[in-house]
C-alpha cells in the first residue's frame, strides 16, 4: 500500500470514528444529556437558536465527501495528482481534526467545558493550518477539488469560529465569570463584532466566500434567538448582528465577483 493510500485510509477512520461519537451522543448511548440540552444550560446573548446547528449535517456530508473522494484518488491516481499532492500538504491535520471532534463531542456532553474549550482551540488551529497549507480559497483548482477539498474545509472552519466564541460564552457561564461590570449585551456585541472583523479578513483576503457564509449562518441564529426570546430587549445585539451579516454578505459578494474574473 502506497504511503499516500494509507494516509487517505486514516483520514476515513478518523472520519468514521469523528461520526460513530455523533451518533452515540445523539442518541444519548454514551451520554445523559444531548448538545442541544448542555448548549440551553449554559447559553448566552450569543448562543444561536437550535435550527442553526443543523449545519452539522451538512459539514458531517462535506466531511464523508471529502473523505471519499480522496480515497477514490489516492487509489485512482499517482502521488503527483493535485488532490493527492493536496493531501500529501494536509498530512495528519484532518486526523487529528476528527480525533479532537469525536473528543470534543463528548467533553460537552458531559459538560467538562473546559476542555471542549482546549479542544475546539486545537481543532481550529489545525482547520487553519490546512487552510494555509492548501491555500484556500484557490480558484486554479478543478471543480472536484473546489467541491470535495475547500469547500468542506472551509465551511468547517468558519462554522468552528463561530462555535469558539459560543464555548467562551459557555465556559465564562459554567465558572459564574461575573463580566467585570461589563453588561452581557456589550460583551455579545464585542464577540459579534471580532468575529466580524475575522471574517471580514479571511473572505477578502483569501476570496473564500464559504467561511463568510458559515458565519452569516451563525449570525441568523442569534438574530432568530433574540429576536424568539425579546426583540425589544436585545435590539442593540439584534442590530449589531444583522450589520454583521450586511458586511460580510457585501465582502463575499466582491470575493465572488474577483473568483469569477479569474477564471
Amino acid at each position: 500500500m502506497k504511503k499516500i493510500e494509507r494516509l487517505a485510509i486514516y483520514n476515513g477512520i478518523a472520519y468514521l470514528l469523528h461520526l460513530l461519537i455523533v451518533f452515540l451522543t445523539r442518541y444519548k448511548i454514551i451520554n445523559s444529556a444531548s448538545t442541544a440540552e448542555i448548549s440551553g444550560k449554559y447559553s448566552t446573548l450569543f448562543t444561536p437558536t437550535r435550527m442553526t446547528f443543523h449545519i452539522w449535517d451538512l459539514i458531517y456530508a462535506a466531511l464523508f465527501a471529502f473523505s471519499a473522494y480522496h480515497i477514490v484518488k489516492a487509489y485512482k491516481e499517482d502521488e503527483q495528482d493535485p488532490a493527492n499532492q493536496d493531501l500529501t500538504r494536509i498530512g495528519w491535520l484532518f486526523i487529528i481534526v476528527n480525533i479532537a471532534g469525536a473528543i470534543r463531542l463528548y467533553a460537552l456532553t458531559h459538560e467538562w467545558l473546559s476542555l471542549c474549550l482546549v479542544i475546539v482551540i486545537v481543532q481550529l488551529y489545525c482547520l487553519l493550518r490546512i487552510h494555509s497549507r492548501l491555500g484556500i480559497y484557490n480558484h486554479r483548482q478543478s471543480p472536484a477539488s473546489k467541491a470535495f477539498t475547500q469547500l468542506p474545509v472551509s465551511i468547517y472552519l468558519g462554522w468552528m469560529f463561530v462555535t469558539l466564541f459560543a464555548n467562551i460564552g459557555s465556559w465564562l457561564v459554567a465558572i459564574q465569570w461575573n463580566g467585570w461590570g461589563i453588561s452581557s449585551i456589550n460583551w455579545t456585541i464585542t464577540m459579534i463584532a471580532i468575529l466580524t472583523l475575522i471574517a471580514i479578513s479571511v473572505v477578502s483576503k483569501r476570496n473564500n466566500v464559504f467561511f463568510g457564509l458559515a458565519v452569516i449562518w451563525g449570525f441568523y441564529g442569534i438574530t432568530l434567538q433574540r429576536i424568539a426570546i425579546d426583540q425589544e430587549e436585545y435590539q442593540p445585539v439584534i442590530f449589531v448582528a444583522r450589520a454583521g451579516m450586511a458586511i460580510i454578505a457585501f465582502i463575499c459578494l466582491l470575493a465572488l465577483i474577483r473568483n469569477l474574473i479569474k477564471r
